[in-house]
């Protein structure tokens, strides 16, 4: 199970995944189903983003609702460029805070 916080940004929200075995930023990396939420009574998102250039824990099918993903040498991540203030996408010059934690 892993869990990400995106924080100190215009972007906050945190996601959960169920499902994750051998976690590997360098491929796409399978997940059962991710959340909004630890008990899972809100909304689910898309465990996995493209067939191919997204590598990482997808959570979500698009720029505007994904966490963490890598695209051709960018990483995007809490809400990517959409977000508010074009925070998120390194590959435009977005930075993004966040937490990560395994169990």
């Amino acid at each position: 199970q892993y869990r990400v916080n995106c924080f100190e940004s215009t972007n906050n929200y945190t996601r959960y995944w169920w499902g994750v075995k051998d976690h590997k930023w360098s491929k796409a990396t399978a997940a059962t189903e991710t959340w909004a939420d630890w008990n899972k009574t809100t909304t689910s998102y898309a465990t996995s983003w493209s067939p191919s250039g997204h590598y990482g824990l997808v959570s979500g099918n698009n720029e505007t609702v994904t966490v963490i993903t890598a695209h051709d040498g960018g990483h995007w991540a809490c809400g990517g460029a959409t977000g508010a203030n074009g925070e998120g996408f390194t590959g435009r010059g977005g930075k993004s805070n966040m937490r990560i934690w395994a169990r």
